[in-house]
């Protein structure tokens, strides 16, 4: 490593005047363990902050510098003490803009060997949600921590590489009237003028980006002794600890689940959730301090869909703390490896607490189709602006990028494929081999695919390679050979631009693991699987039909040939609930692609769902049917032409109407009462007269609640009675409150006043979303910009902002509106969310939905975003394909005036 001349400096560092390629610092020295003492007297944004570091080093070469990660804090001294018991003074420290880290050059050389370093620093607690960063607690400051993946080195000098495990032994001083919880239990405190030092105790051996400490004005509460495997605590902003109580209950099963699932003990003394006010992601795997956003805190009105989504958030981060943290990737190459396989093992515990859920099933509807959303594994992957499941990080600067849709949900697709294809016990038996073998320690993704090779005998790697390093996925085209008695099945890469404008691209197969079954119009035959890797494959003709990749455990499309697909579809309710999804999903995908006309889809629609009882697959359907209004709207500019489609839907669609209602019995399957706000918001889409009456109705009724700040948001003796003020009409449920007022609104915008005076007085996050999607879809264009000028100037949250946009992004009346708003409001944007990979891709999504392309490249040509570069990319060609889509609207209008005729 070439580094600047050093000059003599003993009052602080200096930049260096020249730049040096990022190397692994960990190359040449390797930390054993930091003992770390913050000062804190003040807390706000920019406040400063004094620091102390002793670190036991093990330095791998003679050396007269030792460089250690630091970007934005101050070293002013440093003191390095040999074997010997010789001291040597820091002569210089030089911050290096490059590899952002200082360089501390002493008289003479050290190493090789064990050293211990000691330096004080200073820093500042940020503004952004990273590194250390402030947190308001109703007018109380406090501070919290966000290091994950390169923010460590923000608050103190470090070695801040995953594979840089040690031993943190960390010392807080702050205010003492604050609560401070950190990794560990807290060893001692004492007092002093004002302040409290806390002492907490030593952890095992971890990455830098997993220690985690907050300050701040908490309130607790504690799980029941004897009802979790360690003492387990959550720390939320004072008045909201109970509304976390849910969440802390999902942990406690989770950590007990996972002790037993992977043979090994949860490691730590304790585990606690930390609600700060303020946070950038949904929740932070930190070892023994997960941090969760404070979407993860409800009350008891809250919908089954919450529910669902915090019982994700939790057993996902309670996950972690096997993979992730006590096993932990060698370097961001295998961000996946945690990531993708959380995602998938944190449905175990769900699915064993809550079977009716049907979470393997939902898990397909959301993250592997994506349902509503862009997010899902098949549609990321589509893309040519995608990237492998293990892609090359060169520098920390590249692994934002890589925390998005595809790590995480083609990541936990390929896990799942890969389980289906050994077996459970063969596969719990592989990981927790793994687990073992690499505890307290690194590993890639090559030692686990060894470790499942040896639990099941099979060939992993050769089969896993193909899905994990390289980008896309395949679809198999199926047809029935001449002679009629094989079915043949060929593959190749599937892409939203059709084959024919790929000739020049390279021909990628993949080792595919393939079930599927016979039938013959009847039950059919049982399932079978063969594993073929070639471009094509035969097999045996047994039937009148065959259904390839039953069960969707592989993350691939189907392309049946016309008359195949003619028979499957006339086979009924012989093919299974999450297949008749498959199918519609595939046919969806394939028609976008250019491989089918408009109109299957629609003859599938008729054919399919007239005899549809199953209400998950129904919410699988609908989550269709909405990107197909969307694909299709503004096709046609005779309206009459436009309102075919809508009348098909609507004909789909409104006997669920009449069969599920508003209200939500007593008793009810859990996918009925998920499936009522998704038809009746589709039909409140759609202007469905009777809905739209409905949700003008029930939004009046919920408007004349008053909301109770002790509960967090609608006054619970409320929540479910009805409203004298409203002639008795019921106060929508939670589930069904967002379709009132964004349908409600949409059609009567006298109830804008009414809803914005709500918003103010909401407290619950699920509340406060609703309202604000709401108001998002109002009919002024003009009044929305004024809102969203004041919102994003500060009367709204920042944490909202993602969800303001997601309103404005579904605003029928403005398309273009939310696209407006963010170039216009981009520095603001970019100010709060720039470094927040989640944030600002999502923000970006939505408001690029109904963007014109050339605008949108034109913009970011000129306003970079680096964290949210392929996703900008992806998106582009999203709209492209869509333009594609759209130009065949005629098939449509051909096929609804043809008589609409049925596979």
């Amino acid at each position: 490593l070439k580094c600047p001349r050093p000059k003599k400096n003993h009052g602080g560092s200096r930049r260096a005047e020249m730049t040096v390629p990022y190397v692994h610092l960990l190359s040449a020295v390797r930390p054993n363990r930091y003992d770390v003492r913050f000062e804190f007297q003040k807390l706000g944004a920019d406040d400063a902050f004094k620091g102390s570091l002793k670190a036991d080093l093990d330095l791998l070469t003679q050396t007269r510098t030792v460089e250690l990660h630091a970007k934005c804090i101050q070293v002013h001294s440093a003191v390095v003490m040999l074997q010997s018991g010789e001291k040597l003074q820091m002569s210089e420290a030089v911050v290096q803009d490059a590899s952002e880290s200082v360089l501390l050059t002493f008289p003479s050389a050290v190493g090789p060997g064990s050293v211990v370093l000691e330096c004080d620093f200073t820093g500042s607690i940020r503004g952004p949600l990273s590194g250390l960063y402030h947190c308001d607690f109703n007018g109380i400051a406090g501070a919290s921590t966000h290091f994950e993946p390169v923010y460590a080195r923000y608050v103190f000098p470090c070695i801040d590489e995953p594979a840089a495990k040690a031993h943190f032994k960390i010392s807080i001083v702050a205010p003492s009237a604050l609560t401070v919880v950190s990794n560990m239990p807290e060893e001692s405190s004492r007092c002093l003028e004002g302040v409290t030092e806390h002492v907490f105790a030593e952890t095992p051996r971890m990455s830098s980006y997993l220690l985690g400490f907050a300050i701040g004005d908490f309130s607790v509460i504690q799980m029941e002794p004897g009802k979790s495997p360690v003492p387990m605590a959550l720390y939320a902003q004072r008045g909201k600890e109970k509304m976390g109580q849910f969440a802390l209950d999902i942990a406690a099963y989770s950590l007990d689940f996972f002790e037993k699932f992977f043979d090994q003990k949860f490691p730590l003394p304790k585990l606690d959730l930390v609600v700060p006010p303020a946070f950038p992601i949904g929740g932070m795997e930190n070892w023994g301090i997960i941090t969760l956003t404070d979407r993860a805190l409800m009350d008891e009105t809250a919908s089954l869909r919450k529910r669902q989504g915090v019982a994700n958030l939790v057993a996902h981060e309670v996950s972690h703390m096997w993979f992730g943290d006590l096993v932990t990737p060698s370097w961001w190459d295998d961000l996946w490896l945690k990531e993708g396989f959380a995602s998938w093992v944190n449905l175990l515990p769900l699915d064993a607490k809550y079977p009716e859920w049907r979470v393997w099933d939902s898990w397909i509807l959301s993250k592997l189709y994506g349902g509503s959303s862009k997010g899902g594994a098949l549609e990321v992957d589509q893309y040519q602006a995608t990237h492998p499941i293990e892609v090359a990080v060169n520098h920390p600067s590249e692994v934002q990028e890589i925390f998005d849709d595809l790590s995480y949900n083609k990541g936990s697709a390929v896990v799942n494929m890969l389980y289906h294809s050994l077996g459970h016990e063969t596969f719990r038996k592989g990981l927790s081999e793994w687990l073992e073998k690499c505890k307290n320690s690194n590993s890639t993704t090559n030692e686990l695919w060894g470790c499942l090779a040896a639990a099941s005998g099979q060939p992993v790697a050769e089969m896993m390679t193909s899905w994990t390093q390289q980008m896309g996925f395949p679809v198999l085209e199926v047809t029935s050979s001449v002679c009629g008695e094989d079915w043949e099945i060929s593959q190749q890469r599937f892409s939203l631009k059709h084959v024919k404008e790929e000739k020049r691209m390279k021909v990628n197969t993949w080792t595919i693991p393939v079930s599927f079954r016979h039938g013959d119009g009847g039950e059919g035959e049982g399932e079978e699987r063969t594993l073929f890797s070639g471009c094509r494959t035969k097999i045996p003709r047994k039937g009148e039909w065959i259904k390839v990749n039953s069960g969707i455990r592989t993350p691939l499309r189907v392309c049946y040939s016309k008359e195949l697909l003619q028979k499957i579809v006339k086979s009924g309710t012989a093919l299974k609930a999450m297949d008749r999804v498959g199918l519609v999903n595939d046919t969806f995908a394939l028609v976008r692609a250019g491989m089918l006309e408009p109109s299957v889809l629609m003859s599938l629609f008729e054919s399919l769902l007239a005899t549809e009882r199953d209400p998950l697959a129904w919410v699988g359907h609908i989550a269709v049917l909405r990107k197909v209004i969307d694909a299709f709207e503004g096709a046609f500019e005779d309206l009459e032409k436009a309102r075919e489609l809508k009348r098909f839907i609507t004909h789909l669609v409104a006997p669920l109407k009449e069969r599920l209602g508003w209200e939500e019995p007593a008793t009810e399957d859990t996918w009925e009462s998920l499936l009522r706000p998704e038809v009746l918001s589709l039909l409140g889409t759609l202007k469905d007269p009777e809905v739209c009456r409905e949700s003008i109705s029930r939004a009046q009724s919920y408007l004349c609640t008053a909301p109770s700040h002790s509960s967090g948001g609608l006054n619970l003796r409320a929540a479910f009675s009805p409203c004298p003020a409203c002639g008795g009409l019921e106060v929508p449920s939670s589930a069904v409150r967002g379709v009132a007022l964004r349908v409600g609104l949409s059609n009567k915008a006298s109830l804008w006043t009414s809803m914005c005076q709500r918003l103010q007085a909401a407290s619950n996050t699920e509340e406060r979303d609703q309202l604000l999607i709401a108001l998002m879809g109002h009919s002024d264009g003009q009044v929305l910009e004024d809102w969203v000028a004041a919102a994003i100037g500060g009367k709204l949250p920042s944490q909202e902002w993602e969800t303001l946009f997601v309103g404005l992004a579904s605003n029928r009346h403005h398309k273009r509106l939310a696209w407006r708003m963010l170039i216009r409001h981009w520095d603001a944007v970019e100010k709060v969310w720039g470094q927040s990979q989640f944030k600002m891709k999502a923000i970006i999504s939505h408001a690029m939905s109904k963007a014109d392309p050339e605008e949108v490249q034109s913009f970011f040509e000129s306003h970079p975003c680096d964290v949210a570069k392929r996703s900008i990319q992806q998106q582009l060609e999203g709209l492209e394909a869509d333009a594609r889509l759209n130009a065949k609207a005629q098939d449509l209008h051909n096929y609804f005036q043809s008589g609409m005729p049925q596979l």
